[in-house]
């Protein structure tokens, strides 16, 4: 079974998201209750152990669900219709294509 099989792109994000999210998650319970820089023990003194991993887990799992679904799409090789196998973000660009030539502008300062 293939989660949004007429949808790949949507599937993309889900796998990756997800992917992101429970890294975070686990960096943050790492953080947490391996008591790095003393956070175990500064949530127990103020608003709780439990209520202070949901809010760094909520965070870290956003971050990093994000920066999984970014790099996915980045780093996504499209295997269509392209024959010149060198797909996107890996290599191929823009100047190296028939018809794009570099053209040199004057700017001038707002001074």
């Amino acid at each position: 079974m293939r989660i949004f099989p007429e949808r790949p792109v949507l599937r993309l994000f889900v796998i990756n998201g997800v992917m992101g999210a429970v890294i975070g998650m686990v960096l943050a319970s790492i953080f947490i209750f391996g008591d790095f820089f003393g956070l175990y023990q500064t949530m127990q003194r103020s608003i709780g152990v439990i209520a202070g991993w949901a809010m760094l887990s909520y965070v870290f799992a956003c971050t990093f669900a994000g920066l999984a679904m970014a790099t996915a799409v980045m780093l996504h090789w499209d295997r269509g219709d392209d024959d010149d196998d060198k797909g996107g973000g890996l290599g191929s660009r823009a100047d190296d294509a028939p018809g794009f030539q570099a053209v040199p502008v004057r700017v001038r300062s707002g001074h």
